[in-house]
């Protein structure tokens, strides 16, 4: 490339290729502008060359050609070798794993800001999210040091439908994937539609005895006086396995948490809102069928509070 502040020139880096770009370049405002003056497409250069990383492809373009595609809900370009293929497919242009992953950090960082301030961000959160749903259970807790130990949330909502859920309490953890990692414990009980509902989460520096400890002892302050409550743990569904933002810092993890439980909650109201029947709609559904079962059942009384049921089909 043989280029100065008025004009620049490109040529393919093989030599003898006429591949080659030419262009005026003049400052208009604040701006540095170029006006194509010639172009020759056309490659004479063999096509068993390898591609190589291109020098110009920087870390710093492949970012500004991937941002965009960073949304709250989780990236479309998840990983490097995504980036990578993004870049060639898209753009024709190939680049190394080390730039398409430096590119992802710092496209992140442009739109959700560091890993660092996101932690700084918890104490806000946290304030703003029992400001708007009062009787909700918000715990942020750090070290003497002021290093991040636990982010325990249960909303006013999870609290007081507990009372009518069926008294079975799941709990399951997952590996968050963010810079600094730990891990998201959820509780969850099922409801009288067999949905999950959610209980708490917490977030942890990491997954121990001590974690597991303080998790526990604000689970009990949800769960009252209620007797006979049985806990699980490593259910098949979980809210942790429903979640998709592993990767992403803690602040907005958290968001996306909070707005995929609004969710189901407003899906779940509304289905409630065109029930006709006394019972929900699972419930309803297992009654027809036992019915239907029992159509070809004999039923003889042996006094007023017992019964001989007779298995029709035998």
């Amino acid at each position: 490339m043989k280029s100065n502040k008025k004009v620049m020139i490109l040529q393919c880096t093989i030599e003898n290729c006429k591949w080659s770009l030419r262009a005026s370049c003049f400052i208009h405002g604040d701006r540095t502008l170029c006006v194509l003056t010639r172009f020759n497409s056309e490659h004479t250069c063999s096509v068993d060359v390898p591609l190589t990383d291109h020098r110009q492809t920087t870390f710093t373009v492949i970012n500004d050609l991937i941002k965009n595609k960073i949304s709250l809900a989780g990236f479309e370009l998840s990983t490097p070798t995504d980036i990578v293929h993004y870049i060639r497919v898209q753009h024709g242009l190939s680049t190394s794993y080390q730039k398409a992953w430096r590119a992802c950090e710092a496209a992140l960082d442009d739109t959700r800001g560091s890993s660092e301030d996101s932690y700084k961000m918890l104490p806000q959160f946290a304030y703003i999210l029992e400001l708007k749903n009062l009787g909700s259970i918000v715990e942020y807790k750090v070290d003497t040091d002021g290093r991040f130990l636990y982010f325990f949330i249960a909303l006013f909502a999870f609290i007081s439908g507990w009372q009518h859920c069926h008294p079975v309490i799941s709990i399951d953890g997952t590996s968050l994937k963010n810079k600094y990692g730990g891990t998201l414990l959820c509780a969850s009980t099922p409801d009288a539609n067999h949905h999950i509902f959610p209980l708490a989460f917490c977030v942890l520096d990491s997954e121990n005895d001590c974690s597991w400890t303080r998790f526990c002892n604000q689970l009990k302050r949800i769960i009252g006086g209620r007797n006979e409550v049985v806990i699980v743990s490593d259910r098949h569904k979980s809210i942790c396995k429903a979640i998709k933002a592993k990767e992403l810092l803690i602040c907005s993890m958290l968001e996306v948490l909070r707005m995929m439980l609004q969710r189901w909650f407003f899906e779940r109201r509304n289905e409630v809102d065109y029930q006709v029947t006394d019972f929900t709609k699972t419930i309803e559904g297992i009654l027809k069928e036992h019915i239907e079962h029992s159509r070809l059942m004999k039923v003889n009384p042996v006094n007023n509070m017992k019964y001989k049921v007779i298995d029709g089909t035998s």
